[in-house]
């Protein structure tokens, strides 16, 4: 699966590191993309009308040890081949 092109990975592992707070990371299987999408609060997130979307990363800011959380971009790929292999793709 380390093989696998994933479309936005810099870019989704750079955002989701720098942001000291609520950041989840998406993955759509059907264009094996991944972004970040930060929040100014732990309760917030996005629905998206496609159903294969799927939030496969969280960090929140109602705990101070998670807020600077970090992803490198092998436990993002790990963390997409774990959606694929699951199924819920």
């Amino acid at each position: 699966m380390e093989n696998i092109k994933i479309t936005g990975i810099r870019k989704a592992v750079g955002d989701f590191n720098k942001w000291q707070g609520a950041a989840r990371i998406y993955f759509d299987p059907t264009d094996m993309s991944v972004w970040t999408n930060v929040y100014g609060g732990p309760g917030e997130e996005d629905h998206y009308d496609d159903p294969a979307i799927t939030q496969i990363i969280q960090k929140a800011t109602n705990r101070m040890d998670e807020r600077d959380d970090t992803i490198t971009m092998r436990r993002l790929r790990e963390a997409v081949a774990e959606v694929l292999v699951d199924g819920k793709a």
